[in-house]
């Protein structure tokens, strides 16, 4: 019986870097009879977003085209991928995972796989995230001005920590087991060997870095967030903090991409220059460390409204 099997996250496992590479390498994944189904978010995002999007919302299955579920006839297995199930899994609700699941259970046999990680190093990884991220109305912990102690203690941040839990709530929404791997510097290979797939080598078989930006520059932007007061205004300061400090964290570039000219221009230094050097454990990072960025920032933005 043909399969699909559902990469679930968690967030911060190499997510992004897996999906980047299954969409580079459709042509190779094909040839060993395995399909990353090509209907994702955009090429520089390529998740499967119109997974969470029908667990919101079910009745989109009432309009959606389910030709998308038959496989090639080369393939014997369709590939999915967005951490976002694991993500919003707090929120999901049975009518919604059940209909899922005997929707795509009428086109092949379904296998849910979740990479887990050290609940410390983990919750230290989403917190850098959720700072960065751009507000999300469904969780309201994005673009987060919390202290990270405080961000700990949320609900939905400790169902994300306790694999028991999650294991049993994942169980229980889809009426599925899950396969779990644990997060390490082969995560990549790992994934794939559960899908019966040794990577091949060459050029498009290196994995995207995604990495955090400094943790003096979380803290800058976290007591940002505390200001911010729309998505145009979150935009023009990643920008501004990407041409300061570039970095290849997805989060920042997708957002500094989206920045208006009119939106820097109206950005002003006096916010900058309120912000106060906070300690904000374990976000590593100095005095000084606080006042350069400060600094490299003014100047990045002066520049930027002058240009």
């Amino acid at each position: 019986m043909p399969k699909f099997i559902i990469h679930s996250g968690l967030p911060k496992t190499g997510t992004t870097a897996f999906q980047h590479y299954c969409y580079a390498n459709r042509d190779n994944l094909l040839k060993s009879g395995l399909f990353y189904d090509n209907h994702v978010h955009s090429s520089l995002d390529p998740k499967h977003q119109w997974i969470i999007q029908s667990l919101r919302t079910p009745e989109l299955f009432d309009t959606m085209d389910l030709s998308r579920f038959k496989r090639p006839d080369k393939a014997h297995t369709v590939l999915l991928s967005t951490e976002s199930i694991t993500n919003e899994l707090p929120l999901l609700k049975q009518e919604a995972t059940k209909r899922f699941t005997n929707t795509l259970s009428r086109f092949g046999e379904l296998k849910f796989l979740i990479v887990t990680r050290d609940p410390a190093s983990w919750t230290l990884s989403y917190y850098r995230q959720a700072v960065i991220n751009q507000p999300v109305r469904r969780l309201n912990f994005y673009s987060t001005s919390l202290l990270y102690s405080d961000f700990c203690a949320l609900d939905h941040i400790k169902a994300l920590t306790n694999k028991s839990a999650l294991n049993e709530h994942f169980t229980a929404l889809f009426s599925k087991s899950v396969q779990f791997v644990e997060y390490g510097p082969q995560v990549l290979s790992d994934i794939l060997s559960h899908c019966n797939y040794i990577p091949q080598q060459g050029k498009k078989d290196q994995p995207q870095a995604n990495s955090s930006v400094n943790d003096a520059a979380v803290e800058f932007m976290r007591q940002l967030n505390s200001v911010i007061t729309d998505l145009n205004q979150k935009c023009a300061w990643a920008k501004v903090f990407i041409t300061a400090q570039p970095t290849s964290s997805s989060a920042l570039n997708i957002l500094a991409r989206r920045a208006k000219k009119v939106d820097i221009y109206n950005l002003s230094v006096s916010t900058l220059n309120n912000l106060a050097f906070v300690d904000n454990p374990p976000l590593h990072y100095t005095f000084d460390d606080f006042e350069n960025l400060r600094m490299l920032l003014t100047k990045t933005l002066i520049k930027l409204q002058s240009d």
